[in-house]
């Protein structure tokens, strides 16, 4: 029986031992646990072993710092498990708990271009600190982690990964990390606030105006190029109904989505984003995050539109003021941008391709081809 990837917590071979105590376990129960139950299984082993620690930034971490609490628990967890699986005396609270420090301390393992696979628990990468303006990234070579710089530090102590997307708005990122990390983040990012306000702009009412319009108290609004603007109830009810439209669109593509649906997403998504760009700003979530879903739409149908291909280049700006210049989502951007131009323009695809190593130097192995391109 195959160790699934969400639940490689040890190297292949010391895991043999302990997947033949499972495997034991399904013949005498006659059913598959859960994976929650068999990863909770394992981390015990772990805490019981309590011979494997290494050195993190200068202190020894040892598997009982993550789960320090409820320890005298796992004998029994552990027997219960090996015996018959999700017995009695493995109650619900001691679950609960184990659960929620694995949840805490665990990160989902990605294939190369982001797509999730699985879960792990690392005891030396569980160090690393969140930040929602990140200074490393984390990627994988099959079940190792990698943490990667995206620009100098002086201590390895001032690492920071973020958690949850930098894209998304505050109110998001803290609701997130509270719900799974249990911390309501403070860092320099959340407390910026005119980097939230770009993400819920309007186009200006000033014609030719490239400026953010946000929504203040009252119903006001101001520009950040021009000052406060006078807008009109019309008006008004003009901006709120391209929220609500493009906001509908990206649940209904959520579901499309879901069902394989793709070229409904380009028809329906194309005709939203026409009509959107009169009113939301180039910079806004909902607008950002409709072009990533066409531009993603494309890429799974291999269907590349001029039209589509745009979607991509008019992310580039706002994937540099949240992302930053050298993350990993850059760089995927831009590889997807030269992938749909490969068979409309070589020359452009060439242009982008290339940017992916000259600007996003760190991600290369994303894109292990790409050092080769002319």
């Amino acid at each position: 029986m195959p160790i699934p990837a969400s639940l490689k917590l040890v190297p292949e071979r010391p895991g043999r031992a302990l997947h033949k105590l499972e495997c034991r376990a399904f013949q005498e129960t006659g059913s598959v646990p859960t994976r929650e139950i068999r990863l909770i299984f394992r981390t015990l082993i772990k805490l019981q072993s309590g011979c494997e620690e290494v050195q993190v930034f200068g202190r020894t971490r040892k598997w009982g710092d993550l789960m320090s609490r409820k320890f005298g628990h796992s004998h029994t967890c552990q027997e219960d498990y090996v015996n018959g699986s999700e017995r009695t005396t493995l109650k619900s609270s001691i679950m609960a708990f184990y659960l929620s420090q694995i949840s805490v301390n665990s990160i989902t393992i990605n294939h190369p271009q982001a797509v999730g696979l699985g879960v792990g628990l690392y005891l030396r990468f569980s160090a690393v600190d969140h930040s929602c303006r990140p200074n490393a990234f984390a990627n994988f070579e099959g079940t190792k982690v990698c943490v990667r710089c995206i620009e100098p530090i002086e201590d390895e102590k001032d690492l920071r990964i973020s958690y949850v997307s930098p894209l998304d708005d505050t109110a998001t990122r803290r609701k997130n990390l509270l719900q799974k990390y249990l911390f309501e983040c403070t860092c320099e990012a959340c407390l910026d606030i005119d980097q939230d306000q770009m993400k819920f702009s309007f186009k200006c009412v000033r014609g030719g105006c490239k400026g953010h319009m946000t929504r203040m108290q009252d119903n006001r609004f101001r520009c950040d190029y021009c000052g406060e603007k006078q807008v009109t109830e019309d008006e008004i009810q003009t901006l709120n109904v391209a929220v609500e439209k493009t906001r509908r669109m990206m649940d209904i593509s959520k579901k499309l989505k879901a069902q394989g649906r793709y070229a409904e997403i380009m028809v329906a998504g194309f005709a939203c984003l026409k009509d959107a760009v009169d009113f939301l700003h180039s910079d806004n979530l909902l607008i950002v995050e409709l072009r990533d879903c066409l531009l993603n739409a494309c890429r799974m149908t291999q269907n590349w539109s001029v039209e589509a291909i745009q979607c991509g280049i008019a992310n580039l700006e706002p994937y540099r003021s949240f992302y930053g210049r050298h993350h990993p989502a850059l760089a995927i951007l831009l590889y997807d941008i030269g992938d749909g131009y490969l068979t409309l323009n070589p020359r452009k695809a060439a242009k982008y391709l290339q940017q992916v190593r000259a600007n996003c130097a760190t991600s290369l192995l994303f894109f292990p081809g790409v050092p080769q391109l002319n």
